[in-house]
């Protein structure tokens, strides 16, 4: 018996993933995303497989949204950027998740 792998248009896979087709198109061009082209009615076609975009997913959260410690020099400076002064919960070393 044959498994039959779950493959995905383009659009499907920016919809799934929750971003626009352009990161997915150089997601692919930077060989991080594998893809398939498949020759459709107006042309070729781009289909991903659907584990590989779920894997892709992971692999770009993680790097998104990595922990990191922050110090007490780091959280002034934060506070600064933020247009607020610091507070005295911001003077101890803290784990948060903050988009690189």
């Amino acid at each position: 018996m044959i498994d039959r792998v779950a493959m995905i248009t383009k659009k499907q896979g920016a919809a799934h993933l929750n971003v626009s087709e352009k990161t997915i198109e150089r997601a692919v061009k930077r060989g991080e995303l594998a893809a398939q082209y498949t020759k459709g009615a107006n042309g070729s076609i781009v289909v991903l497989n659907e584990s590989e975009l779920d894997r892709f997913k992971r692999e770009r959260d993680a790097i998104l949204y990595a922990p990191e410690i922050v110090t007490d020099e780091q959280t002034a400076q934060i506070a600064l950027v933020e247009n607020r002064l610091p507070t005295t919960t911001d003077t101890t070393d803290k784990l948060i998740l903050r988009p690189f």
